[in-house]
């Protein structure tokens, strides 16, 4: 039984921390790191940093549009690459 109870616990873990096999869930997507990518309006990519947590990848994205003088109508877009151990954009999310 205390067998049981250790493996119960070593899934909750791995699901909390979003590790393996649960890194792909919807709350370890949103709390992973991520490479920004600003698109221009001709589509140019710009490379804007690193972030923690898909929100602050969305407010960097803004932000730096802000600083480049994009007004929100403007057409720019961006792409939030999550980031793992072995990729740099494992997948891609808005």
């Amino acid at each position: 039984m205390p067998q049981i109870a250790l493996l119960l616990l070593l899934v909750g873990v791995a699901y909390y921390f979003g590790w393996w096999p649960f890194d792909e869930t919807a709350r370890a997507v949103q709390n992973a790191e991520f490479n920004v990518y600003f698109y221009d309006a001709d589509g140019r990519q710009q490379f804007v940093g690193e972030v923690a947590g898909l929100e602050a990848c969305r407010t960097e994205a803004r932000h730096y549009a802000r600083q480049l003088g994009q007004a929100e109508e403007t057409r720019w877009s961006y792409v939030c690459c999550r980031k793992t151990r072995t990729e740099r954009c494992a997948s891609k999310h808005q």
